[in-house]
């Protein structure tokens, strides 16, 4: 799946940027309602997942000294803060 990650990022640069009379070009061999599913869908919620981060957020550590038991939490608040990518900006 890779593979056609790369090629879709390929053709929407060329689409964003390329003249029109090169877009359209481009576009005709595009399946139409096919390809903006395609990057409506699965195209964005595979770039979503590409930009969290791996294995969680940043553990929070609570001491109860009465226990002498330390308890971990994922901080979730961090997940989704300061995180961005060149998708979201346009």
């Amino acid at each position: 799946m890779g593979h056609l990650m790369l090629i879709s990022e390929d053709v929407i640069t060329a689409m964003s940027r390329f003249p029109s009379d090169l877009r359209l070009n481009i576009i005709q061999y595009a399946p139409e309602p096919e390809w903006e599913l395609f990057v409506t869908g699965r195209y964005n919620e595979t770039k979503q997942e590409d930009t969290r981060l791996l294995g969680g957020g940043k553990p929070v550590i609570k001491s109860n000294p009465a226990r002498a038991v330390n308890e971990w939490k994922v901080d979730e608040g961090e997940l989704d803060s300061g995180v961005s990518s060149r998708w979201d900006e346009g």
